[in-house]
């Protein structure tokens, strides 16, 4: 499993790495209005340059552009040759999971997925990450078939 290092910074001169990705969740109390605008902003500063998700109106995502984890399975799929005779399973929890939903043919959020994740899942696992859930689904749903 990949580890990512996440760091809570309040300014820019917190962050004294090279970034692949930024979350930006912005403040409980940010109006509806003041966040469209953030994101108008955010948008049209590096909308071509960069890929830009949003996931609520406090939540966005900045990467690197076209790059996710839907075109990370998307790539792998092309590279294997597979087609639709063979079924594509994804497993998440979390917003940045949305584009691996759209490249697999089922989409199963864990237990503990953020709500809209599970919203357009196309399954659910019984259990959390902690608790092996993708394991249990794996032998549950799809050995056991």
């Amino acid at each position: 499993m990949m580890a990512s290092d996440y760091i809570v910074a309040h300014s820019y001169e917190e962050m004294d790495a090279a970034i692949t990705h930024l979350t930006i969740v912005l403040r409980k109390d940010t109006t509806l209005e003041n966040s469209k605008k953030f994101i108008d902003n955010l948008k049209s500063k590096y909308g071509d340059k960069t890929f830009i998700q949003v996931y609520t109106d406090r939540v966005i995502e900045i990467g690197p552009k076209n790059i996710n984890k839907g075109y990370g399975v998307q790539k792998v799929k092309d590279y294997l040759g597979i087609d639709e005779s063979v079924t594509v399973y994804g497993f998440g929890d979390g917003y940045n999971d949305l584009s691996l939903f759209d490249a697999v043919d089922i989409g199963v959020a864990m237990e503990n997925a953020a709500s809209e994740l599970k919203a357009i899942a196309d399954d659910q696992t019984k259990y959390n990450n902690d608790n092996d859930g993708v394991a249990q689904y794996i032998i549950e749903k799809i050995l056991k078939k």
